[in-house]
């Protein structure tokens, strides 16, 4: 199969996971599930993405239903999804959906359940309603499970579809976003609120908002707080829907003013996603409020609850810290035990949510933002609503200390600022970050770091390696003590004890203090002694 999209093939893009057909409430739903680790995707968060190799090779291993491909406001592709439409024993697929098919003209394919057709295209969906009976259309925010079924007479491409999507989505839905507008309504149904105000009022009115110190900083162009510059600007976009009474094209011109308009915003199909997206379900706009003239020619509020509409409920300091938690993993050990996985710079941390190493990433992260740190008891209220969460909402998954099993595969923690850890498999080894791991591990007070394995250079073999620093010469005891040392990678005991015998001064106590040192395959592990007699050792 060769799919296409924006002259880039689709399997280039990272942007793939795996899915799984779970039972929930009784119906069958395809939960997505990140190539890296066995915990589940999320179609807003690109960490739990992969390539389209890593998503295949993950679904082999770990026996997912299929892989998918993840839409954004970042690229040009949107799926229609026909459901229902195919008899599975003949293949006749009905005349309804068959004249979608034709008219859109693009790669479809035969969807996961043998009675649909999914249908790729490039193209932006109109703003307003995208699912009707057996018809769904998505460009952004959702994942499109992909089974490479091809289906015969159509494109092998992925084509630029976008007139065609339009008449489908007026076909489907009896109007277009167009006409809903010259009709004097918004996008998504509601009646457009004129606001009375000019440009320059209506940014001094949202600065001084509730809310009003988050407009100004990303009208000024400050994307602190928020993912990426995307999310940022789909936030502004957000808030001037608001005070624009959903007038998108003023959207528009409102935000080429201000701080976050890059030539991006050029885009076409990125300017009408975002603007979309800020409209989506919105269906309370700022409106003046009403006034009566009075003799002194002075005003008042007819209305004070209309007045306090333009108002947002300010939130507690506790909530503030909550939502600053929101790109923290959130899980529970078998036992109870609430822990985070937290973004930290170019990698992540594992924690508990208790502990004092969570408790100072949630103080940072909170000033960053504010630049001020929280109250004590609003950190205390935030850390106790967080921990619920874990518990109750949060996967349950172990968590290790230094060494861990998962599928026949090893991993070691090497306790590094980087939070890196070792995965060793039957066919190598690799180094990788730690949050892309299937397993999670804890980190004890005083853990020391291990130095980061490289691989050999074709020097000295381990046997040979270890007769420089232990004073052993069989071939015998040699193979028992690498035997032990591999063992140490075991994540799971009864682990065998090796004993050193000799006469005094045969370096039984120099070889218990080893602590490893350089070698072409790398620093060798430490030993640690734990008894020592007359005439043996036993580490």
């Amino acid at each position: 199969m060769h799919m296409m999209a924006n002259a880039q093939n689709i399997r280039d893009l990272r942007q793939w996971l795996c899915w799984r057909s779970e039972t929930r409430e009784g119906k069958s739903t395809k939960i997505p599930y990140s190539p890296y680790t066995s915990v589940r995707a999320s179609s807003t968060d690109p960490e739990t993405w992969g390539s389209y190799e890593e998503a295949v090779a993950a679904c082999k291993k770990h026996g997912y239903s299929g892989i998918g491909v993840v839409f954004t406001l970042e690229d040009d592709l949107c799926g229609v999804d026909l459901d229902g439409c195919v008899d599975p024993e003949t293949g006749e697929i009905e005349r309804w959906a068959r004249e979608i098919i034709d008219e859109l003209d693009s790669y479809s394919e035969i969807s996961p359940s043998g009675t649909g057709v999914h249908v790729l295209i490039r193209g932006t969906l109109p703003p307003g309603r995208n699912r009707k009976g057996r018809f769904e259309a998505y460009d952004r925010g959702r994942y499109f499970t992909v089974t490479e079924r091809h289906l015969a007479g159509t494109p092998q491409s992925i084509e630029s579809r976008q007139e065609q999507l339009e008449r489908v989505v007026e076909r489907v839905f009896g109007g277009s976003a167009a006409q809903s507008e010259k009709n004097g309504h918004s996008t998504n149904g509601s009646a457009l609120t004129p606001t009375g105000l000019t440009d320059e009022e209506l940014v001094r009115k949202a600065s001084s908002a509730s809310n009003g110190g988050r407009f100004a900083r990303l009208w000024s162009g400050d994307t602190s707080g928020y993912g990426s510059h995307s999310e940022a600007d789909l936030a502004l976009c957000g808030m001037l829907a608001f005070w624009t009474g959903g007038d998108s094209t003023r959207v528009d011109t409102l935000f080429r003013r201000s701080g976050l308009y890059r030539q991006k915003w050029e885009r076409e199909s990125y300017r009408e996603k975002t603007i979309s997206e800020a409209l989506r379900g919105k269906t309370e706009f700022y409106a003046p409020p009403k006034t009566v003239a009075l003799a002194e020619d002075t005003r008042v509020f007819a209305d004070e609850a209309e007045a306090a509409e333009e108002k947002e409920e300010k939130p507690t300091q506790a909530q503030l810290l909550v939502r600053r938690a929101e790109g923290a993993e959130l899980f529970h050990t078998p036992s109870g035990e609430a822990y985070a996985s937290v973004p930290v710079g170019d990698h992540r941390e594992t924690h508990q949510v208790k502990s004092k190493g969570f408790r100072r990433w949630l103080v940072r992260a909170f000033f960053e933002r504010y630049d001020r740190p929280p109250g004590a008891q609003a950190l205390q209220d935030a850390l106790g609503l967080l921990e619920a969460r874990a518990q109750f909402d949060g996967m349950e998954r172990e968590v290790f200390v230094r060494v861990a099993g998962h599928e026949g595969t090893i991993y070691v923690d090497l306790a590094n600022e980087r939070w890196e850890v070792v995965e060793i498999m039957p066919s190598g080894w690799r180094v990788m970050p730690a949050n892309r791991a299937p397993v999670r591990f804890r980190r004890s007070r005083g853990m020391l770091a291990l130095p980061t394995p490289r691989s050999g250079d074709g020097g000295d073999d381990l046997d040979d390696l270890l007769r420089r620093f232990i004073n052993v010469s069989d071939e015998g005891s040699i193979r028992l003590i690498i035997a032990w040392l591999v063992q140490a990678f075991r994540p799971v005991g009864p682990y065998p004890v090796l004993i050193f015998q000799g006469e005094q001064g045969s370096a039984k106590s120099t070889a218990a203090r080893f602590r490893g040192a350089p070698t072409p395959a790398g620093p060798l592990p430490f030993l640690r002694l734990y008894l020592i007699t007359s005439n043996s050792i036993c580490i």
